[in-house]
């Protein structure tokens, strides 16, 4: 795990405190960017940002073991048995 347990309260609530005030964000930036452009560029440029984004958080982001419990047999609980 890479947050111990007692703090994880205080991540939860800044996750999604940072999730609402992006949406806000987004939505006043986008409709000033409507404005000043053609919806369609907004779409594009958006769909690259978010793009983007998403290959840099798996670029840039550690990769963590799994937290889910495993089982004595090595499987993870609630994974299904194997064909």
């Amino acid at each position: 795990r890479s947050v111990p347990s007692a703090m994880l309260g205080r991540v939860f609530g800044l996750t999604k405190t940072a999730a609402f005030l992006g949406s806000g964000l987004a939505y006043a930036i986008g409709g000033v960017l409507v404005d000043l452009m053609s919806p369609r560029a907004v779409f594009v440029a958006a769909s690259v940002g978010v793009f983007a984004a998403s290959i840099g958080g798996v670029v840039l982001l550690p990769r963590g073991e799994s937290v889910l419990p495993h089982r004595p047999d090595g499987r993870a609980r609630g994974a299904l048995p194997p064909a």
